[in-house]
């Protein structure tokens, strides 16, 4: 005894297609701005003050003894920033003296 087969079950691609719209109408409702980290949590995808603004942010830190000019300061404080100084022909003519100190 068989059972006759509906068209829903014949045709594979209309459950792609209903999973696909589900899937679209359930991420539509998040905002540009937010993140889905759950089925039904976001969070706001905004940088924060210090990725914002980052020399403007305050850093402690420790510099090792080895340490005695303030050139090598500046240099140990941007290895890890991604920042650095600008070349000395686009400096002043006091860079070199200052970094010396």
């Amino acid at each position: 005894m068989t059972r006759p087969v509906s068209a829903l079950h014949r045709k594979p691609s209309f459950h792609l297609l209903l999973s696909v719209s589900v899937l679209i109408t359930a991420t539509s409702s998040v905002r540009a701005d937010e993140l889905a980290v759950a089925r039904y949590s976001t969070v706001r995808a905004v940088p924060t003050i210090a990725q914002q603004d980052p020399l403007a942010a305050s850093v402690r830190t420790t510099l090792p003894p080895s340490i005695v000019r303030v050139g090598e300061a500046i240099d140990a404080l941007l290895a890890a920033s991604g920042y650095r100084l600008a070349d000395s022909q686009a400096a002043g003519p006091d860079r070199e003296t200052l970094l010396a100190l």
